[in-house]
């Protein structure tokens, strides 16, 4: 017995290439708007919140962006340094001290501070451990990316 191949001819096209780009558009569009959730997640019970954008770079790419300072400090961490007193003789603070934010958490706790207070003129500050805040959704959502393109394309393209 002898077997081969034959090509087969299909009449039209396979696939609509403005009907893909679209629904890759829509999808990482639709993740942007995810990764936003979760930075503002990340600071959600901070006094202060710092505004992130979503922005449309070109075809295919979305940033989420902010430009608060605090936000790169707690989420890059900081180098030991001194601190020292400028307005008032002295620095105050409360010596007990729990964060809002944990390392490599996407979230936000209530944090605490309580006495006693301390009142040196400068303290070494041991810096702050960077929480990755980036590096963490990245990490959450980037063995998922493969699944919800497949499936956005197969509900697209077999309706």
């Amino acid at each position: 017995m002898t077997m081969g191949l034959v090509p087969v001819k299909i009449g039209g096209k396979l696939f609509n290439p403005t009907q893909i780009r679209r629904i890759i558009n829509n999808t990482l569009k639709a993740r942007a708007k995810d990764f936003t959730i979760d930075y503002k997640v990340t600071t959600q019970t901070w006094k202060t919140k710092p505004k992130f954008v979503t922005k449309k770079i070109s075809d295919f790419e979305y940033t989420v962006t902010t430009d608060s300072l605090i936000y790169l400090f707690v989420s890059g961490g900081t180098r030991p340094h001194i601190i020292r007193a400028k307005n008032a003789p002295a620095l105050a603070f409360n010596v007990n001290f729990t964060p809002k934010t944990r390392v490599k958490v996407i979230g936000s706790g209530k944090g605490a501070s309580s006495p006693p207070v301390a009142r040196p003129k400068e303290v070494k500050h041991p810096g702050t451990e960077a929480r990755e805040f980036t590096e963490t959704i990245i990490e959450k959502w980037e063995p998922l990316m493969a699944g919800i393109f497949e499936r956005a394309l197969q509900s697209e393209l077999h309706t």
